[in-house]
């Protein structure tokens, strides 16, 4: 895991940098407690905070960006994806992990009907020559709040922005 950019505070929002041109700081976290999934947004971000997370995981949204290294049909897919377009499954990993069912299909498996694991914690990496993470891609449940492809600097501003503006929302009600 990479820092990416510190908001003012304590949430963090952070990326995985094996997909990423760009260099980014090696970051250990020790005791420090991360929120999640479904976290595409500022908002989301600053209720992970008030639940009492010290860091948002913000993940699917940067592999929408024009910096991120996967397939362009990949970022398409999870620009036009939603929550029910993903399929849980531990065929190809060998863990429970979302998968876009459209790159699941490319393969020709149904994506409603997979085969189960061949055995606990094995995946098959993959289905003929299709191979997993080159043809079948994983992606979150919060997909469906992607709308588009950008750059890594708008999509953190566009965050940061969310989150400034929900607390501040959060602040005038409490004043209310």
């Amino acid at each position: 895991m990479a820092l990416l950019r510190s908001v003012r505070g304590p949430v963090v929002m952070a990326v995985r940098s094996t997909h990423l041109r760009s260099s980014t700081k090696s970051v250990v976290l020790h005791g420090k407690l991360t929120a999640l999934g479904a976290i595409t947004s500022g908002k989301d971000l600053l209720a992970a905070q008030i639940m009492g997370a010290d860091l948002g995981y913000v993940d699917t949204p940067f592999l929408a960006t024009q910096e991120c290294e996967v397939d362009a049909l990949y970022k398409q897919m999870i620009v036009a994806a939603n929550a029910d377009q993903i399929v849980i499954t531990r065929l190809f990993s060998g863990m429970a992990a979302n998968y876009l069912k459209e790159s699941i299909a490319r393969t020709g498996l149904d994506p409603k009907n997979l085969p189960s694991a061949v055995k606990p914690g094995v995946g098959t990496e993959g289905h003929n020559a299709f191979k997993l993470w080159k043809d079948i891609w994983a992606a979150g449940q919060g997909v469906g709040n992607i709308d588009e492809v950008t750059t890594v600097a708008e999509l953190v501003m566009r965050l940061e922005r969310e989150y400034r503006s929900a607390q501040a929302a959060s602040i005038i009600q409490k004043t209310q």
